[in-house]
């Protein structure tokens, strides 16, 4: 599964707003961390992950060929700890 925001609507709430709706479902269940991959590239996208409270965990790796110039990084969501 992806998350992609148009351009017109990056900066508006709606990517937080999908991202705590994850975080929300998430919770309901017996989880006990949310992991995403992120370009290394999207600095804008880490930086909401990490003010919606994902850490990177220095796991990373390169998209398979046509696209192996992309190096995602994981990033955790520690349910527990986090008001589960």
């Amino acid at each position: 599964c992806s998350m992609w925001v148009a351009p017109a609507y990056r900066g508006t709430g709606v990517s937080s707003g999908l991202v705590q709706a994850c975080i929300d479902w998430a919770q309901t269940t017996s989880a006990l961390e949310l992991v995403l991959e992120v370009g290394a590239h999207n600095v804008r996208a880490m930086g909401l992950y990490k003010r919606m409270g994902f850490r990177l965990n220095g796991v990373t790796r390169r998209l398979p060929e046509p696209r192996s110039h992309i190096v995602e990084q994981e990033m955790v969501y520690a349910l527990c700890g986090n008001g589960a």
